[in-house]
């Protein structure tokens, strides 16, 4: 696992790569970790689906550091289903790198992820007044990366069509603009840092995304 980190890493991201750690543990949880942070709403959500061969996994202790600030936050149990046990928690603010660590009497493991760089979306631009002669039969959907570090992913969300994913941060996008009708619309663009975790058992995943929402109006 950590040789395959290494590869992706020297072909894409190796600023963010030189801290992400698929890390160790005993494989036996299956752990999809997601961090989501969103500028309007000024925290870093976290979600935590837990298990252990298709069956929950309760009273975990799942703590996520912040590798700079120090900053942490122990996930709360939320419940479970009959296949895994969900822990959500917050921290205010955005952290970039972040330790995460699980700890039951199913199992452990730990590891380390470089979320990616703030972005702003730069077309359409937020609260602009766009012309529906001018957009066509595409719009296009544009953001800068602050410090030009591709994420691994985007996923582009709007309210008129079919969500986008772009396996490549390329900066831009293009979408059918057909079902767009007069007045105010918006979309989100989302960008996505993550790494398979090493300690868990097959599937099992760390993630953080910031993700940016922008409205506009089409005159």
């Amino acid at each position: 696992m950590r040789d395959a980190l290494i590869l992706l890493c020297l072909g894409s991201t190796l600023t963010a790569c030189t801290y992400t750690d698929s890390g160790s543990g005993t494989k036996t949880l299956l752990a999809i970790v997601r961090g989501n942070y969103r500028p309007d709403h000024g925290r870093l959500d976290f979600n935590v689906e837990l298990s252990r061969n298709s069956l929950p996994s309760p009273a975990a202790v799942i703590t996520l550091v912040d590798s700079d600030s120090k900053e942490a936050v122990t996930l709360q149990d939320q419940g479970s289903n009959n296949r895994r046990t969900e822990y959500q928690g917050e921290l205010a603010g955005y952290h970039r790198r972040l330790e995460l660590k699980i700890t039951s009497t199913d199992g452990s493991l730990d590891a380390k992820l470089e979320g990616p760089g703030p972005h702003v979306v730069i077309e359409p631009l937020n609260q602009a007044q766009v012309s529906r002669a001018d957009v066509g039969s595409n719009l296009t959907i544009a953001w800068r990366v602050e410090d030009g570090v591709r994420a691994d992913a985007v996923d582009i969300e709007n309210e008129w069509g079919a969500a986008i994913h772009l396996s490549e941060d390329t900066g831009k996008a293009e979408t059918s603009a057909a079902a767009i009708r007069p007045g105010p619309t918006s979309f989100n663009v989302a960008r996505t840092n993550n790494v398979e975790l090493g300690g868990g058992a097959p599937g099992s995943q760390f993630s953080i995304s910031y993700e940016v929402r922008s409205h506009f109006t089409i005159n």
